[in-house]
């Protein structure tokens, strides 16, 4: 005689309950799957959008590089800094201007100051457009016998009061 808690019945209600949730796994298998779906699809946007910013930075450290070349250039091969000039580079193109903002005599010569512009654009093999502009301040001493532009707070100072000496750059073996 069974009753009907027995084993009997208990393996019934198990059965049962067992082809109730025959779907259920199907159910859990789908939604596991759209889960890793819009994992791997945001994976994909955001290494998108990585590879455009790494893009973007390599553009505007290309154009920064063209405007620091031509600035350097322009300083270097110009005695008096009055004039605008376009310098072209493998990173860029970059025009510098050179506009004079004070004129001051002094009993060592006559000296100058000059504020210097240098807008550099570069286009990518991507597209788009990158610019940077630099500015710095120049000064033009002239002595009997000196005239020299040299960069503001790049110089250092010699045992000559009102004459800066440009530093010099040290040459690394090989370039």
């Amino acid at each position: 005689m069974s009753t009907p808690h027995g084993p009997a019945e208990t393996t019934r209600r198990r059965r049962s309950i067992v082809r109730d949730e025959q779907g259920s796994v199907l159910v859990i298998v789908l939604v596991a799957l759209v889960g890793l779906s819009a994992l791997a699809a945001a994976g994909m946007v955001m290494t998108e959008t990585e590879l455009r910013a790494s893009e973007n930075q390599e553009a505007g450290t290309s154009a920064f590089y063209a405007a620091d070349a031509g600035m350097q250039e322009y300083l270097g091969t110009r005695e008096y800094a009055t004039t605008t000039d376009t310098f072209t580079y493998s990173g860029g193109t970059a025009i510098v201007q050179g506009e004079k903002l004070l004129d001051m005599p002094t009993t060592n010569g006559d000296q100058f100051l000059y504020r210097v512009r240098s807008v550099s654009s570069y286009t990518p093999p991507e597209g788009g457009t990158a610019s940077r502009t630099l500015s710095r301040l120049a000064s033009d001493r002239r002595q009997p016998g000196l005239s020299q532009l040299s960069e503001a707070g790049r110089g250092r100072r010699s045992g000559t009061p009102g004459r800066v000496r440009p530093e010099r750059r040290r040459r690394i073996a090989g370039s």
